[in-house]
């Protein structure tokens, strides 16, 4: 995992008093599940395997149809794109023979389009050549989905944060009499049981952390790559 129990510990005051490795590592699972949701879980660690069964289908809401269409992040390698109807976007499998690189499409990177040496970058956007991608169509994509395996460090500065200020509520809860939650032993581990309704506000917390400009500033540098770019379409 990238967000690490040790590193939380370093950023929590001193005075906020003693929270247990255990209670640390639940927030952290509620602060992270959270925000993979709104990033799209494009930072799993490892990447994720997509087969054309379980691929994910593009579309475009131009009335002209669009050149360039933005399929969030993928790794380049084993990417692999198709184009069919909306009414084959349920099948498993297909007909259409996969799209050639070079001959019916180019590959977008990151942020700006470029490959920069040294640094891997996914493809965020598939330029079409001689044609568009119109309403009535999807464009399937399968292969290794995601940015990079763990969070960047600007992300994973951000959640830390976000780890933080949740101790910090639970703290102050508990403090006023609410509770925190409780933990339990098993044979070999240590799990975190937290009351249903205490569970609920840790999250819903966690929820308005994440929905902080800062923190939406950030992830936005990574899931709404191609906003500025769709008006050459």
């Amino acid at each position: 995992m990238s967000i690490t129990v040790s590193n939380v510990k370093e950023l929590i005051p001193v005075n906020s008093g003693v929270i247990s490795d255990t209670l640390i590592q639940a927030y952290i699972s509620i602060v992270t599940e959270e925000a993979d949701l709104q990033l799209r879980n494009i930072f799993a660690t490892p990447l994720t395997p997509v087969l054309e069964g379980d691929c994910i289908n593009y579309t475009t809401q131009n009335t002209y149809g669009s050149q360039v269409i933005a399929i969030t992040a993928w790794q380049e390698a084993g990417l692999t794109l198709k184009i069919s109807s909306k009414e084959n976007s349920h099948l498993a499998t297909l007909t259409e023979i996969p799209l050639v690189l070079g001959q019916d499409y180019v590959l977008w990177y990151g942020w700006k389009g470029n490959k920069i040496p040294g640094k891997p970058l996914p493809v965020t956007n598939i330029i079409l050549l001689g044609a568009v991608l119109s309403r009535y169509s999807i464009l399937r994509a399968y292969g290794t989905y995601g940015w990079q395996a763990g969070y960047p460090s600007d992300v994973k500065q951000a959640l830390y944060n976000v780890v933080v200020s949740l101790a910090g509520y639970a703290t102050q809860t508990a403090n006023q009499g609410g509770v925190t939650g409780l933990t339990r032993e098993k044979s070999m581990t240590t799990e975190v049981e937290f009351d249903s309704s205490m569970a609920e506000s840790l999250r819903n917390q966690a929820r308005y952390l994440l929905n902080d400009p800062a923190f939406v500033a950030i992830i936005q540098k990574y899931t709404v790559v191609t906003e500025n770019h769709l008006a050459i379409i």
